[in-house]
C-alpha cells in the first residue's frame, strides 16, 4: 500500500458495530482497529446517514468535518404518506431489508408465535440468511404467515408499504 491509495477516494460510513461473534470476528475488530480508521482519515469524503454518525465519524475516527457529507437513508416518497385510523386491528406487518444475521429478523419470526393468528409479516429482501429463516418459520409452524417476497424496488416496493399496517425492525443497531 502506497500513502496515497485514497487520495481520492469516497468512503461511505454506513453502522458502527463490533464482532458479530463468527469464527473470524477477531479479523474485524483488528481491522475496524487499525486499517477502517486510516482509511477513513485518507479519504476525500466521507458518507455519513446522519448527523449523529458524523459526530461519531469526526471524534472517534478523527476525520475533518469538512470532510465528512450527511446523505439521509430512506426511500423516494412521492407525497408525504396520509395518516391513517384503524377500526380494527392491525394485520400486515413489513420488514425491508438485507437478510443477514446482523438484522435479526429471526426476532421477527419468532415473534409470529406470541401474537394472534391474524398478524402476517411480509418480508422484503435476500440474503444469506433467507434459507435459515423460511425453515425457522416451517419449525415454529408459522410459514403460512410470513411471506418472503425477495428483493423489491421502485413501484413494488411503495405497494408493500402501502399494503403493510406497521413496519418492524428487529436488529440491535441501526
Amino acid at each position: 500500500w502506497s500513502s496515497d491509495v485514497c487520495s481520492s477516494d469516497l468512503a461511505h460510513f454506513h453502522l458502527d458495530v463490533g464482532g458479530s461473534g463468527g469464527i473470524f470476528s477477531f479479523l474485524f475488530v483488528a481491522y475496524k482497529h487499525t486499517l477502517f480508521p486510516w482509511m477513513l482519515r485518507r479519504a476525500d469524503s466521507v458518507v455519513v446517514f446522519s448527523e449523529a454518525q458524523q459526530e461519531l465519524v469526526q471524534t472517534k475516527y478523527r476525520v475533518p468535518l469538512n470532510r465528512i457529507r450527511v446523505i439521509p437513508n430512506g426511500i423516494n416518497v412521492p407525497e408525504k404518506p396520509k395518516a391513517r385510523t384503524y377500526q380494527q386491528p392491525l394485520s400486515r406487518l413489513l420488514y425491508v431489508g438485507r437478510l443477514s444475521r446482523q438484522k435479526r429478523v429471526e426476532r421477527l419470526i419468532e415473534m409470529l408465535t406470541y401474537i394472534p393468528a391474524g398478524i402476517h409479516l411480509d418480508i422484503v429482501g435476500s440474503g444469506d440468511e433467507a434459507a435459515r429463516l423460511q425453515a425457522l418459520a416451517e419449525r415454529l409452524g408459522v410459514a403460512a404467515r410470513v411471506h418472503f417476497h425477495g428483493a423489491l424496488f421502485g413501484t413494488q416496493l411503495q405497494a408493500m408499504y402501502k399494503k403493510a399496517d406497521m413496519f418492524v425492525l428487529a436488529s440491535d443497531r441501526e
